[in-house]
């Protein structure tokens, strides 16, 4: 979404243009007319108000390679999704080549997230004014009516959907550009369907987008939206002078048409040699010009003499006379159809065929060559879950997988493979071509399969070198090996360093220590000069022969002679990130879980790294420092199941998961991190606070602990850390089964003390907690432990008035709700700790919060606190 207001237009006439040229170019803007273009299916409506553009992306996979054309920092983008779907159901999506629906690889979660983090890495770092990423997303949930219950239950589904969804962001990078979540009912009128809200939410950002740009810039911008009514394109050369004719310097154009290009209104591409002498006006109508080959094709088009090559578009192959046919309505020369085709070929839609060049010389070679040009769309095939072996055939070849975390953007691969085919291809060879699948002879001894491949939950770009005809004894080339992976590696850093965000290449291998071709250990190899793998295997000369820059070393052995030793039940690097992927901020509670140190855990976040980083150089810690005679997939499926993520790890392990941690610490009198843990999950989420202050925890010392945890698991543990790290190792359990009891937590309680060895509750101790000094007699302090009792006691409906008797205001009261609740007893305490550190030190408290409950009329509270008061601290008194 583009947005001028009225407002910047009249500043800028103050301050930047004379009044009377201002005025003109208001009134010019008036003129504007509510328009839609024949073509471009786009709607704009100018005037003092907004210049909007709304675009409408096709959810197919098939579109996916296109729509990073229009990803651009300056919109809001709208992702929308069915209510009624299973966040947990395979995606159903039609193929618009035939209409037919099928079950994609992703869930619908999965989609959700893959669309936003599609906008998040082909949109540009941006803030708004606010400091809100740009572009903002929005979540659109859709058939709110069509849930079951009443409209009260149906806005709690949704909610709870959203919840899951939220859930699924948390500690993402992508996290932040999430704005809203919307509910909304499409049949219900405008007014009733909760669809003036998003309009709202959409001006608003829409407002914070206005940058101020210079008059002639504002006017070459709206020559150009004029232009695209009769252009696609112009010349580069044409645009330039049309920026010279408004005036703009030299030094400035360039800047110009980069800022149109990165607003969405242009395509332009000074840098690159077969593109920078056309710009592209009209992205819509590119987009059509695309349709035509990746999607349905018009009836109207397939005429009888293209028979053979409409089928041949099906295998994924086009051939020019039917691409100069589906363009002819364009009216194309020679040179802007080859740019065009060049534009297909930049964002991976087609790469062209290397033919065997004919006999004939001159004109005659020319018209062949034209007729015979052919060119690979993959993004034209279906879709299709292959499912082949992660590990080679011997010694007959070798495969490099590369990840970019857990994300492989369809246009990625495709583009990768398009660019392998332009540069390997054997002249008149013919690739075997399916949609996530190419195979291709890069010469007379080898041949290159290139696939996606699923490992441990990850989308891996595959690529396996083999031998054509192998003998016995024979191995791929180290020459080969070489060039192949020099030019893959060349050109998939080229697209992440291409404007794209959170696509970091990591290169991984298979190692050979397990005959399974489902288990094999894919590790993580960033340089070929190690000996070993952290699994134990040493194949790393071989791949150091084939791929590496050194000579081989004298240690290194045969591979018939390679002796292993691998840690038992050894996790690798693509588990490890996996897990790491899908912790989000909840990692450092799962590091407990595998036996380490809360202490410990905690020193990985010093670096300040994302959260999927810090948790991944955590795991690594303790795969490198765990003992080996422990069975490392054990310890993590139980570890993964006592987090909630069963699935996961089915997903990726296949071990027997045990009922209790196998590094769990012998049980006894005092609490290790992992007993902590225990409690912590057991734990209602709503009650941690008031657990800390009867542990004898200060209320402000609690609200710093919230502070710094994002997670309420993680306030819990770091509360009971900081708790048992000030107790004296007998006193820790005893104290904490009295916390839970005055709690009424009677069965956690329970728990606790069989944990520790305890067959009976009478067997520990009761332990005095929180005991504050002695107050002088009659002066009527109240602590932190005190302010607890009143706060059990209190209705959360009496909270305003109560506050209002002792002197709060109410916007204070109300904003203590809103920071402390739910559950509003804790909003009850932060409202009496506010109010006492107010007093001065003469200021008898009991006194003061006593003739307050008497104008409350909770009598009853009254009596309690005092008969509470006198017998706790006069006993305090006496035992003194």
């Amino acid at each position: 979404m583009e947005s001028d207001t009225k407002e910047q237009t009249q500043a800028q006439s103050m301050e930047e243009v004379p009044e009377t040229i201002a005025t003109k170019v208001q009134e010019r803007i008036k003129e504007l007319k509510f328009t839609r273009g024949n073509a471009t299916q786009e709607w704009q409506k100018s005037g003092n108000d907004f210049i909007m553009s709304i675009l409408d992306f096709g959810g197919q996979p098939i579109y996916h390679v296109i729509q990073r054309i229009f990803m651009v920092s300056f919109a809001v983008v709208c992702v929308v999704f069915n209510l009624k779907d299973d966040l947990d159901s395979p995606a159903k999506v039609r193929d618009p080549t035939t209409g037919d629906i099928y079950e994609h690889r992703m869930t619908n979660l999965e989609f959700i997230l893959y669309w936003i983090r599609s906008v998040y890495t082909n949109s540009r770092d941006s803030e708004l004014e606010d400091g809100q990423p740009s572009p903002p997303v929005l979540v659109i949930g859709t058939h709110l009516g069509s849930l079951e219950g009443n409209e009260e239950e149906q806005k709690r589904k949704a909610e709870e959907i959203f919840n899951r969804i939220r859930k699924a962001l948390e500690g993402k990078p992508y996290e932040s550009m999430v704005s809203s979540f919307f509910a909304i009912e499409n049949s219900l009128p405008f007014a009733r369907s909760n669809a003036s809200n998003i309009m709202d939410q959409i001006l608003k950002f829409a407002k914070m987008m206005v940058r101020k740009l210079p008059l002639k810039w504002l006017l070459v911008q709206q020559e150009i939206q004029k232009l695209k009514e009769k252009h696609i394109y112009l010349p580069t050369k044409e645009v330039i002078a049309l920026v010279e004719r408004y005036g703009v310097k030299q030094d400035a154009q360039r800047v110009l048409l980069e800022y149109l290009h990165d607003l969405g209104e242009i395509l332009y591409f000074p840098d690159d040699e077969a593109l920078r002498d056309i710009v592209v006006l009209d992205l819509m109508q590119l987009v059509d010009m695309f349709k035509t080959i990746i999607t349905v094709i018009d009836p109207k088009l397939m005429k009888r003499r293209y028979r053979e090559a409409w089928w041949k578009l099906d295998l994924g192959i086009l051939e020019e006379h039917l691409l100069r046919h589906l363009w002819k309505k364009f009216g194309f020369s020679d040179e802007t159809f080859d740019f065009f085709v060049s534009l297909m070929q930049k964002f991976g839609l087609v790469c062209e065929k290397n033919i065997t060049k004919s006999g004939f010389r001159g004109r005659l070679q020319v018209i062949l060559r034209k007729r015979q040009r052919i060119f690979y769309v993959l993004s034209r095939l279906k879709p299709e879950r292959i499912d082949r072996p992660t590990k080679d055939d011997g010694m007959h070849a070798v495969s490099i997988f590369h990840d970019f975390g857990r994300y492989l953007p369809d246009d990625l691969f495709q583009r990768g493979v398009t660019k392998f085919i332009e540069k390997f291809q054997v002249k008149g060879d013919k690739p075997k071509l399916s949609y996530e699948h190419v195979q291709l002879n890069i010469d007379q001894f080898h041949k290159v399969v290139m696939s996606v491949a699923t490992v441990r939950n990850r989308r891996m770009f595959k690529t396996t070198i083999a031998i054509l005809e192998p003998s016995q004894e024979d191995e791929p080339s180290p020459t080969v090996c070489k060039k192949v992976l020099s030019f893959l590696e060349k050109e998939l850093k080229l697209f992440c360093l291409s404007g794209v965000r959170g696509i970091e290449l990591t290169r991984y291998i298979a190692c050979e220590c397990s005959s399974d071709s489902s288990s094999a250990h894919m590790q993580i190899v960033r340089t070929f000069d190690e000996d070993v793998l952290p699994c134990g295997s040493n194949i790393l000369p071989r791949y150091r022969r084939l791929f590496g820059d050194d000579e081989p070393r004298l240690q290194d052995r045969p591979q018939s002679q390679q002796v292993v030793h691998i840690p038992t039940g050894f996790v690798d690097d693509a588990t490890i990130v996996t897990v790491s992927d899908e912790l989000s901020l909840s990692w450092r509670r799962f590091g407990v879980r595998l036996g380490l140190k809360w202490s410990k855990v905690n020193k990985f976040i010093a670096d300040g790294t994302q959260t999927h980083k810090a948790a991944e150089n955590m795991m690594n810690y303790w795969r490198d420092n765990i003992s080996s005679d422990t069975h490392q997939c054990k310890v993590l499926c139980t570890a993964l199941k006592q987090h909630e993520l069963s699935q996961l790890a089915e997903d990726l392990l296949e071990c027997e998961i045990s009922e209790e941690n196998l590094v769990t610490q012998q049980a006894g009198k005092c609490c290790n991190d992992q007993d902590l843990l225990f409690i912590c999950d057991k734990l209602d989420p709503e009650s941690w606070r008031r657990l800390g202050v009867r542990l004898g925890l200060k209320w402000t010392d609690i609200k710093k602990i919230a502070k710094n945890n994002r997670q309420v698991e993680d306030c819990i543990m770091q509360l009971l850390v900081t708790w048992r790290n000030n107790q004296s190792k007998s006193q820790q359990v005893p104290t904490m089964v009295n916390a839970l009891r005055q709690q009424k937590l009677v069965g956690l309680a329970q728990r606790v003390c069989e944990k520790h060895g305890y067959s009976d509750e009478s067997e520990v101790a009761p332990t005095q907690i929180n005991l504050p000094q002695i107050p002088t007699q009659g002066q009527g302090c109240l602590y932190d432990i005190d302010m607890v009792f009143i706060s059990d006691k209190l209705d959360g409906k009496d909270l305003t008035n109560f506050g209002i008797y002792l002197g709060m205001e109410k916007h204070e009261i109300n904003g203590f709700k809103s920071d402390f609740s739910p559950p509003i007893v804790d909003a009850c305490i932060e409202m009496l700790v506010q109010w006492r550190e107010r007093q001065e030190a003469e200021v008898n408290h009991l006194k003061t919060i006593s003739e307050a409950l008497n104008k409350l009329q909770r009598i009853d509270i009254k009596e309690e606190l005092e008969s509470y008061y006198q017998n706790k601290y006069e006993k305090i008194e006496v035992n003194v």
